[in-house]
């Protein structure tokens, strides 16, 4: 409990409100007068103390969970409804899977099917859902000259590749933007939403450690965790497996 007791002033300015030669009744009704505003702040203090542990114990978990709740409705909607990751204040993680097919056939290709691709598993309000959302990737050229048709690329997207292109690294990458869904059926590109990976031709064993994955989310832009292998045994697995965090892992946002 905070320190309720009056101060050395308080008691300074009650006594020079006696008279110069106070009785010993006048000093008594000063004292009593003094003891009264002791108790009354004590109280007061003592209540608010208890509403705000009371605050602490049961309201303030109520509205953290209310506030998930609707982050995990909100989420949910993104992806079932429009197909995209939702936006960066309501996801917690991040999980990611890369799958790699080196056999690819001519007549996949021709069907827009790619040797690698990714697979993220998105939490809202520190909840999984339960869709998950696949990026094909590209090289870089034929990702950034897919998103120039049509509207062209958003700002944060163009000065992430300006950036990219400036460091001399860009065509080291594979790049996908995730697909929305429309009422009439059709797959438009999520702009503002895309994913790259480079050094993955280094190693593709799965215990390679080489491949870096990145996010472009809105206006930020995201680091995964190293990759690492893929859980489970089945035929036709993911190769690698990495996630981003938003309490943990390294996040900026792009103009900055």
């Amino acid at each position: 409990m905070p320190d309720t007791n009056l101060g050395i002033d308080f008691f300074a300015q009650q006594l020079r409100s006696l008279p110069a030669d106070p009785s010993s009744s006048e000093i008594v009704d000063l004292l009593q007068q003094i003891l009264k505003t002791q108790i009354d702040t004590n109280q007061r203090l003592t209540k608010l103390e208890d509403n705000v542990e009371g605050l602490r114990k049961h309201d303030l978990p109520e509205l953290h969970e209310k506030l998930a709740t609707f982050q995990r409705a909100l989420g949910h909607y993104a992806i079932s409804a429009r197909g995209e990751v939702p936006i960066f204040d309501l996801v917690t993680k991040l999980a990611c899977q890369i799958w790699y097919n080196p056999n690819i056939t001519k007549d996949e290709l021709a069907l827009n099917k790619t040797m690698w691709s990714m697979r993220l598993t998105i939490t809202a309000g520190h909840r999984k859902l339960p869709q998950e959302i696949n990026v094909p990737l590209y090289p870089y050229q034929v990702w950034k000259a897919a998103g120039k048709k049509n509207d062209g690329l958003p700002r944060e997207t163009r000065i992430l590749c300006d950036v990219l292109e400036a460091n001399g690294g860009a065509d080291d990458y594979l790049c996908g933007f995730v697909k929305a869904f429309t009422d009439a059926g059709g797959r438009p590109y999520v702009k503002t939403q895309a994913m790259f990976m480079r050094n993955h031709m280094i190693d593709t064993t799965p215990s390679s450690s080489h491949p870096e994955i990145r996010m472009v989310l809105g206006e930020h832009w995201l680091e995964f965790t190293p990759v690492r292998p893929s859980a489970g045994t089945q035929k036709g697995k993911s190769l690698w497996y990495c996630d981003w965090r938003k309490s943990k892992q390294p996040w900026c946002r792009i103009d900055e």
